[in-house]
């Protein structure tokens, strides 16, 4: 931190490379000074706590990706294991992917999704940051120019909860064209009392979609209500320009998406609740 006060705008950090190093080859990003902080190793860690899951900054794709946690953040696990390529996944760090803010970036969609609060530090203060409001838009965060990324803590949600990861790329190892991240937490009765939708790759940040989750809520996740949450998240997206996929593909792949990963989190609790009796 004392290195970010120095040097100011002219510096910047890098713990794996893999975000830095393709803008510094692409002259998007010309640093005078590069900061490495790869071996803080305090900062590497993954810690099921009392109140939810504390993600390190230096914590690496691999490492979650080999992560065995309890519902509903083992999905974390899926999601990790489609970040890029083996390589990339064992360098790689969770605060530097999320501080680099690709809208199609599967951690930043983690967060948004799962309600992470980002801690935040600097020579002169500490602060938490709603996920919701720390990714602004396309590569752009709430994060200042002496600002370091701590951690990630994502709070329990209430009760047994499940949550379900669907992604689609061209090839593996490519960019998402769209993810979805859903969850939700079931009652004795089967009904849906806390329910998270967020859709990534497709808007300039990821995007939880509340309106649609007030709908589900208060549901059993049946096949017609979940029809109609992907038929209102689809219209509802702004997808940005691209080459890989024009918006009427984007948008049949959001709609198909927020069914598959509704869907698996409505097996999974089916599949609870028959362990149960």
């Amino acid at each position: 931190m004392g290195l970010l006060a120095r040097y100011g705008p002219d510096a910047k950090l890098m713990a794996g490379g893999q975000s830095l190093l393709p803008l510094m080859r692409l002259r998007l990003a010309s640093p005078q000074v590069i900061i490495d902080i790869s071996r803080l190793g305090e900062l590497r860690y993954l810690r099921e706590e009392a109140g939810g899951l504390r993600v390190g900054s230096l914590t690496r794709h691999f490492d979650l990706e080999q992560s065995r946690l309890a519902k509903p953040f083992d999905v974390i696990s899926k999601l990790a294991g489609q970040i890029g390529h083996l390589p990339i996944r064992t360098v790689g760090s969770f605060g530097g992917s999320i501080a680099h803010a690709d809208p199609a970036a599967e951690l930043a969609l983690l967060c948004v999704g799962l309600d992470a609060n980002i801690e935040i530090r600097s020579r002169a203060r500490s602060r938490l940051v709603p996920a919701e409001s720390f990714f602004i838009s396309m590569f752009e965060t709430a994060l200042e120019p002496e600002d370091v990324v701590i951690a990630a803590i994502f709070p329990s949600p209430p009760g047994p909860s499940f949550a379900a990861f669907e992604e689609v790329s061209i090839r593996p190892g490519d960019f998402a064209l769209v993810s979805v991240l859903a969850a939700g937490h079931p009652d004795e009765t089967g009904i849906f009392t806390w329910v998270r939708l967020a859709v990534g790759a497709v808007e300039s940040r990821p995007r939880r979609f509340f309106e649609v989750e007030q709908l589900l809520a208060g549901t059993s996740l049946t096949a017609a209500v979940m029809k109609q949450a992907a038929s209102m998240v689809a219209a509802a997206v702004v997808p940005l320009a691209d080459d890989e996929a024009d918006l009427r593909v984007r948008r049949h792949l959001v709609s198909s998406l927020v069914k598959e990963a509704l869907g698996e989190v409505r097996s999974q609790a089916d599949r609870a609740a028959a362990k149960v009796t």
